[in-house]
């Protein structure tokens, strides 16, 4: 349960004496890194940014540096969630400048994922053209035949975003099939919807505007599901934590404590 987490991660934290010697930070960098992810899940961007924070000052203090790095890159997701898209492209930037420093191209280039979908968005498609074709050199995302590993298909959209905007609208077909037959149907179809409304064609923006907009329910009907399955189990939390409490008190009373 979601609450519980979140308070036993207070509790072990309570526990922990930072002004010892024999502070364990690799412990607390672990509890505030957990955090920072139930945080996320529970699309609460501030309380994930605290955590992310604390998991840095740890990761730093027991000597990770580049630990504390890969770190400070996740500090994008909350950014991102409040839409704040220019700390978004700050923070991915300076993560890449610090692992290129320390020799680590991977992960300097893995970087550049989120900024090549932000800068198509503002507008940058030279910018972004740029990232687009690091990532696929250097980020390791990519297979031996160009094709994207498992996991990772969502940025095919990038890409196709990327020729959709520069109105390269064949190869921007050809990337959001691609999202498709990953299955991922929200992202795909939008793709298609907006390249065939560039095309003007009626029929394929009716076909695709229909199932965009089933996949965009069907989405947001999962994401209901979670949140009901999420919240009942808070209720049963807090109902639970009530009843301890209630009998706690009973006890106190009949003199026990």
């Amino acid at each position: 349960e979601v609450s519980q987490a979140i308070e036993d991660y207070h509790t072990a934290v309570g526990f922990a004496d930072t002004t010892s010697d024999n502070c364990d930070y690799y412990i607390l960098s672990a509890i505030y890194g957990q955090m920072a992810v139930v945080f996320h899940e529970q699309y609460l961007p501030e309380d994930e940014l605290e955590a992310r924070k604390k998991y840095i000052h740890y990761t730093l203090a027991m000597g990770d540096t580049l630990e504390a790095i890969d770190g400070y890159r996740m500090l994008e997701r909350p950014y991102y969630l409040m839409c704040k898209t220019d700390s978004v492209l700050h923070i991915d930037y300076m993560s890449r400048k610090k692992m290129l420093a320390l020799g680590d191209t991977l992960h300097a280039s893995s970087a550049l994922i989120t900024p090549s979908y932000i800068n198509i968005e503002k507008g940058n498609y030279i910018q972004a053209k740029e990232e687009i074709d690091i990532v696929r050199k250097y980020a390791g995302i990519f297979d031996s035949n160009g094709r994207l590993k498992p996991g990772h298909e969502m940025y095919y959209y990038t890409i196709g975003y990327y020729y959709d905007a520069i109105n390269q609208l064949d190869s921007a077909e050809y990337y959001y099939r691609n999202v498709l037959a990953a299955g991922i149907l929200e992202a795909g179809y939008k793709g298609l919807l907006s390249v065939y409304s560039k095309y003007n064609n009626a029929d394929s923006i009716s076909k695709y505007a229909f199932l965009f907009a089933d996949a965009n329910d069907n989405a947001y009907r999962l994401m209901k599901l979670e949140m009901v399955h999420k919240t009942n189990a808070q209720y049963k939390y807090a109902r639970h934590q009530h009843i301890a409490r209630h009998f706690l008190h009973q006890l106190w009373q009949f003199g026990y404590f």
